[in-house]
């Protein structure tokens, strides 16, 4: 537990797995531990807007991702940190959305362009997310380095991505959000980039391998 924890939000989550055996449903509850998750505050920037002269962000618009994000929120924090096992070093994490003409984010400082869709507002926020947990966490390891030498032939922007989207893929499973990380490997699949090569990688390689090998890294 972080030394501040007080500030964050405690979560308890259920889940329910189901499972078939001979035609029958199993259902089960899968009690997950308490846990202690980041406030994720969205939010517009008049700085950022005036400094780089930017169409500012309506209210409506950081309302509408805002209402999106926190039907996800829990589940989406929780999965990132029991499947890396790494927990976010900063009780709040401040995600500005900039520029309705703009479509991607970086995760340090947390920015998001705000010309998407709500369910893709989702994807690249939880994306940036898995990367500020790979490299701001607790244990103070750096996941992003630890990628670049397992794949040590590819660039560092592929590499570290394969690490990305395995923890991608994970946590929108365990979410139900398999419309939207579908969305995700086609939006890269036709932009055959670094991000194209890297979901290549995970399906070759399979994402639960990826992240066992990360885990166990020295």
């Amino acid at each position: 537990m972080h030394p501040n924890a007080g500030s964050r939000t405690a979560v308890a989550l259920v889940v329910v797995a189901s499972s078939s055996h001979g035609g029958s449903r199993i259902d089960s509850p899968l009690f997950l531990f308490m846990n202690t998750l980041p406030t994720i505050r969205i939010q517009s920037s008049y700085l950022f807007e005036e400094r780089f002269n930017m169409r500012p962000i309506t209210k409506k618009e950081i309302k509408e991702y805002t209402v999106a994000w926190k039907k996800h929120e829990a589940v989406l924090l929780l999965a990132m940190q029991n499947v890396t096992g790494l927990y976010f070093a900063q009780n709040i994490i401040d995600v500005y959305v900039v520029n309705p003409d703009m479509i991607g984010g970086l995760s340090d400082p947390l920015i998001i362009g705000g010309g998407m869709t709500p369910q893709r507002f989702i994807c690249v926020l939880a994306h940036e997310l898995v990367h500020r947990l790979m490299f701001d966490n607790t244990k103070k390891v750096d996941w992003h380095k630890s990628a670049w030498k397992i794949w040590k032939k590819e660039e560092h922007l592929v590499a570290h991505h394969v690490v990305v989207h395995a923890i991608l893929e994970q946590i929108c499973l365990d979410a139900s959000l398999v419309k939207m990380l579908s969305e995700d490997k086609e939006i890269a699949a036709r932009s055959k980039n670094a991000y194209n090569q890297a979901w290549e990688i995970v399906k070759k390689e399979g994402y639960k391998n990826i992240i066992a090998k990360l885990k166990s890294y020295k």
